[in-house]
């Protein structure tokens, strides 16, 4: 068997198992029965309890920017314009600087003009001169973390490092982690324009 499929590409904390992608590896249809009902206007919202692991192995300070990492989702999350699916994800990168960027979805009633929040804390990192995306945490409230959909898988690649994780995690913490060049093995990068 060849090597490069045989190395183990997913990554779990304790208590968490890694389950395969939900089938297509996309985002679920938001219109699907399990949609989560949105506080009413003027109704706080409820602050989730932090409930991630950083996968083991990966020494002090990579759980510290793991932990840096799932506060920014969160925190974003908060913040995500779902007027339209109700489903609210918080996003965060960590550039090859070290910063944390975050992002959170934002819903336009045009529906193209929707923004991931994958692609939002993405934008924001390159905004601020980054060039290079070493890891990638993306949060949801479903009980099977989403993974990020084609198109924030085409930009994920325009940027990621060879060795880019992707943490998949609803509100009870990391489901699934794996390296971007598992997840979307294929992609289209930018040597191919060389």
């Amino acid at each position: 068997m060849d090597s490069k499929k045989e190395r183990k590409t997913t990554i779990a904390g304790p208590g968490a198992s890694a389950s395969p992608l939900p089938p297509g590896g996309a985002h679920p249809d938001p219109t699907g029965p399990t949609r989560p009902e949105k506080p009413s206007p003027g109704e706080p919202a409820t602050e989730p309890p932090s409930g991630a692991t950083p996968p083991a192995g990966r020494g002090a300070d990579a759980d510290r920017s793991f932990l840096a990492l799932e506060q920014a989702a969160r925190a974003c999350q908060q913040n995500a314009y779902s007027n339209y699916s109700r489903f609210s994800v918080g996003a965060a990168v960590r550039a090859g600087s070290g910063k944390i960027y975050a992002g959170c979805n934002v819903e336009n009633s045009s529906y193209g003009a929707t923004m991931c929040a994958e692609r939002v804390a993405i934008y924001t990192a390159v905004a601020d001169g980054e060039r290079r995306i070493q890891e990638v945490y993306v949060l949801t409230d479903e009980s099977d973390p989403w993974p990020p959909c084609g198109l924030c898988r085409q930009v994920i690649a325009e940027f990621a490092t060879q060795d880019c994780l992707v943490h998949l995690a609803n509100l009870e913490g990391v489901k699934c982690t794996i390296l971007f060049s598992d997840l979307f093995p294929l992609a289209f990068t930018p040597d191919r324009l060389t």
